[in-house]
């Protein structure tokens, strides 16, 4: 039985399909490897961009955890599938506050 070669457009889809479930770190590695194998100068290009699209959206997740760790006292922001771990009670004042620290990341992000 001969196997097919993998080919820069199976890695493009596999990388829009860990997109599109937010597997940010995933996405971009599949990117980066869809790249390396590309004849098309352009779509190498298009590769590396959404590689660093993806390198982004992976900053914004670990900011995210940052301040649900700082404000919240949350550990993770990966689901655990328990309700003691995946369920938080918090005060309006806890969430005024991340939400102005998520602003403030926004407004420094650019």
């Amino acid at each position: 039985m001969t196997t097919k070669p993998i080919t820069h457009e199976d890695y493009a889809d596999e990388a829009e399909s860990a997109q599109r479930g937010s597997a940010w770190p995933q996405a971009a590695n599949l990117w980066r490897l869809a790249a390396r194998c590309c004849p098309d100068p352009q779509r190498v290009e298009y590769c590396n961009a959404q590689a660093e699209r993806c390198d982004g959206e992976v900053a914004v997740d670990q900011k995210m955890a940052e301040i649900a760790r700082r404000v919240f006292r949350v550990p993770t922001l990966e689901p655990r599938n328990s309700d003691r771990l995946d369920f938080h009670e918090v005060g309006v004042g806890q969430i005024l506050d991340a939400l102005r620290l998520a602003y403030q990341a926004g407004r420094d992000a650019r």
